[in-house]
């Protein structure tokens, strides 16, 4: 035996032994030769064996009426994940096991059908229309479908490809403008804001008048769970799920469609049908999209050399000078409009000399006494330019689907991110959705649909107050600038309004979401036409509310920093039975009813907090506040 160290292989010789590294190194070369011709040899030997066994079948698949060519129809080898679509002419081709098998041909809106291979290479397939298309067959209650014609109730149908890649936020906003009937209003216009939704219109005054949602069959929580109080601009809930996951929402408006749901479906219904995997070869889809939004029409205000020509003009119409010529305001006498300006609209120290009142000049860079002897000298800044700013939104999704005729997958991944035209706001959400489904056997069925989500809500103060950001740039002259000469953020010595770039960038504020929805369900088919179904279903929410308000806001400065902490959790637990029958006489008689327990259980539980006097800006965490100035749960 020789054994080569270098290329770890051995060959035996008999009789024979050798001991020159010359012959070790030649006879291990020769082996490896062999070696490899002979792996060469049982390659295509075994790739010969791979073609006698496999062969290819084409053929064009066509509509039976019109005879024109189906794009896209799915063509499975049955039992397997073996598969491909038809091209643009309606042709497919397919390596198929050379002992035959079965070929599954399907396609939206038609029937399927099942055609054996024996011995044929080219197929002729006509698929005929599926009488009971998706436009003519809507879900109803607990996942009943009905023909449209059957329903007496008022229901509106809304496909996902209708509001596929659109740069909406969350399943409420895609019904604006596409359900009748249907009010959608933004309660604000920053990402990730709240959303209402009225199906037949306010129906109470104190209590919610939000529709009920329910995804794939389980009823979810929506609403605001924020307790920030940071006014119109609440959270949304309904922003966790991903609007690209959906396939089709119902609108279930008449409180005949709805009545199966009972109290809960007073304001109406939203069904939310998430996308499933389909049977065929398995698919890979990257999207990706990203745009740019501007606010237009925005006001045009005053410069600053016209603000301060405006206070002169001010008081010189309100004070004419007496006859004596002199500005005479009460018992005070002026030494010029300008001194009398600035110190109604700036408020700096006063000279008085012989009995005529000037003003002392402080050079703070706002609303000095040059500036009114000289308006032409004023600061100018435009607020409008200052706190609106070009968006930008992205999108980008990676999916995963596929199976065969027993089991099928969808693996979705999202990642959403726009930010706010007003500086300061924005909004991001990661996601994850996972759906499974099986079949057992022909009477059997089980399947699951998992979504994960992680929200966060980049928060302003867009209240209509003087600490809006909004108002703010409105009722904050233009000439006073953004900064003072020694870089400090420059104020409205007039008034307590917040500088609108210290409203927009300086506090801290942000919703974080964490959120998981989830469903199981199994399906039994006990005898014909009677299914007895089983959903277990779990909705988690747990929202984290944070903010700080440093010394360089007012509301910080007076109390050196305030922090907000809040938490909520909400876990809704939900368990379905329901047992249906469904038969068909003939062609146009149905017989169809459905008997449904369902039990729910919902824990909420929240708790704020709130503290001032911290050592630093840069220190927000709760904990270090001096004085804890609340603290609920």
């Amino acid at each position: 035996m020789i054994y080569d160290n270098s290329c770890h292989c051995c060959s035996y010789i008999s009789g024979f032994t050798f001991h020159s590294p010359f012959t070790h190194f030649l006879l291990t070369n020769l082996y490896m030769k062999k070696s490899l011709l002979t792996s060469l040899l049982l390659l295509v030997t075994l790739f010969q064996v791979v073609l006698a066994q496999t062969r290819t079948v084409s053929g064009r698949v066509t509509d039976q009426k019109t005879g024109e060519s189906l794009p896209g129809v799915t063509v499975l080898l049955k039992g397997t994940s073996t598969g491909i679509s038809t091209n643009a002419d309606g042709a497919f081709s397919l390596p198929v096991p050379a002992a035959g098998g079965t070929l599954i041909f399907s396609s939206v809106n038609y029937l399927s059908q099942e055609r054996p291979i024996g011995t044929e290479s080219n197929f002729v397939v006509r698929l005929a229309a599926d009488a009971k298309s998706l436009d003519e067959v809507i879900v109803t209650g607990y996942g009943q479908q009905q023909e449209r014609r059957d329903v007496t109730g008022g229901v509106v149908t809304i496909k996902g490809s209708e509001f596929q890649n659109q740069p909406i936020v969350g399943v409420d906003q895609a019904l604006q403008g596409r359900a009748a009937g249907v009010q959608v209003t933004q309660n604000s216009g920053t990402p990730g804001s709240g959303v209402a939704v009225r199906v037949r219109g306010p129906g109470s005054i104190s209590a919610s008048n939000e529709p009920l949602y329910v995804i794939d069959g389980l009823p979810i929580n929506t609403g605001s769970y924020s307790q920030l109080g940071v006014g119109n601009q609440q959270t949304n809930a309904l922003s966790d799920l991903n609007p690209n996951d959906i396939a089709s929402m119902e609108v279930l408006k008449e409180a005949s469609a709805a009545a199966i749901y009972g109290s809960r479906a007073t304001n109406g219904v939203v069904l939310i049908t998430t996308k499933r995997g389909q049977a065929g070869r398995n698919n890979v889809s990257l999207e990706y999209y990203t745009g740019i939004q501007n606010a237009w029409k925005r006001p045009n205000p005053l410069t600053g050399p016209e603000q301060v020509q405006l206070f002169l003009d001010q008081v010189q119409n309100r004070y004419p000078r007496n006859a004596a010529g002199n500005i005479v305001v009460g018992t005070v006498t002026w030494r010029s409009y300008a001194d009398l300006a600035a110190a109604t609209f700036a408020a700096p120290r006063r000279s008085t000399t012989a009995g005529v009142t000037s003003v002392i000049d402080d050079n703070t860079g706002v609303r000095d006494l040059r500036f009114f002897q000289d308006p032409s000298t004023a600061p100018s800044t435009n607020w409008g330019d200052q706190i609106f700013r070009t968006a930008r939104l992205s999108n980008y999704g990676l999916t995963f689907s596929g199976g065969n005729d027993r089991t099928r997958y969808r693996i979705a991944t999202n990642y959403f991110n726009q930010d706010g035209t007003i500086i300061g706001s924005g909004y991001q959400r990661a996601s994850a959705r996972l759906s499974l489904d099986n079949n057992l056997s022909s009477k059997v069925r089980m399947g699951t649909s998992v979504g994960l989500s992680r929200g966060t809500n980049i928060r302003i103060n867009n209240d209509n107050n003087i600490n809006g950001v909004l108002s703010a740039a409105i009722l904050v002259a233009s000439d006073i600038p953004v900064f003072r000469p020694d870089g400090t953020y420059a104020k409205d010595p007039g008034g307590s309004t917040e500088n609108p770039v210290v409203a927009g960038t300086e506090p801290y504020i942000r919703s974080v979401s964490d959120r998981l929805i989830g469903s199981y369900y199994a399906e039994f088919e006990l005898i014909k036409h009677l299914k007895y179904r089983a959903t277990f279903g779990l909705d988690y929410l747990a929202l984290n509310d944070q903010r700080f308000l440093p010394t360089t806001t007012n509301t910080g400065a007076g109390v050196n920093g305030q922090a907000t902490e809040a938490n909520a959790t909400d876990i809704n637990f939900n368990h379905i039975s329901s047992l249906s029958y469904d038969h068909v006489f003939g062609e146009n008689h149905t017989v169809s009813g459905i008997l449904v327990a369902e039990y729910q259980q919902d824990n909420y539980h929240d708790s704020f907090a709130q503290a001032t006097g911290f050592p630093s800006n840069a220190i927000r965490q709760l904990s270090a506040g001096a004085t804890k100035v609340e603290a609920t749960s």
